[in-house]
């Protein structure tokens, strides 16, 4: 580390990702809250009324939506499986 030089140029890059308004900002926020709670009407509310209405084991039924929801999210190693 002690030998390394920083890229001023793509650490003025990294700045330009965020949102620079009061309304962009806001949007961000609405938009990174609407899609959690949108996964989770999907996975915790959808897919585990359907199991459960298709006669599967009401524990079973919430287990079966955990691997899709893990995938979805880019599973790159054991560790992160844990973690969602």
């Amino acid at each position: 580390m002690a030998n390394s030089t920083v890229d001023t140029e793509k650490i003025n890059a990294i700045s330009s990702l965020t949102p620079k308004t009061t309304t962009a900002r806001i949007i961000f926020i609405i938009m990174g809250l609407v899609a959690g709670l949108a996964e989770e009407i999907v996975y915790r509310g959808f897919a585990t009324r359907a199991l459960i209405s298709n006669k599967i084991n009401k524990w079973l039924a919430v287990f079966i939506p955990i691997p899709p929801f893990i995938f979805q999210h880019g599973l790159k190693s054991i560790d992160q499986f844990i973690w969602f």
